[in-house]
């Protein structure tokens, strides 16, 4: 297994991990990719929850490892959590994105 890939390596190896559906394989080069850039992140993401696999989907280390995100992560990774029915990861992903800037909190503007 290679390692300590660059991102755009990375991202071209998980996607043909990806598209001969050897989902394992694809989990293990995202994680020897030091920096996964944030497309790289929703493909693994978004494909992992449409085949079924959302547990999976959902990366702890995503934050851990300080990758940088955008509103299309944050939106994978919620959809995984609400597909593995995982409410507090959902309200998780929703604090992070108030926190980051990616949303604003409308429940505290609406008065609910």
């Amino acid at each position: 297994m290679p390692t300590n890939l660059p991102s755009h390596l990375g991202h071209r190896l998980v996607n043909a991990a990806l598209n001969v559906g050897d989902f394992r394989r694809a989990q293990q080069l995202f994680a020897n990719i030091p920096q996964p850039d944030p497309t790289t992140c929703y493909t693994l993401i978004s494909a992992l929850t449409t085949c079924g696999l959302p547990h999976e989907a959902i990366y702890a280390s995503l934050w851990a490892r300080g990758i940088k995100t955008q509103n299309s992560v944050f939106l994978a990774v919620a959809k995984a959590s609400g597909a593995s029915r995982d409410v507090l990861g959902v309200k998780e992903v929703h604090d992070k994105a108030i926190r980051c800037g990616m949303i604003s909190d409308v429940s505290g503007a609406s008065g609910v």
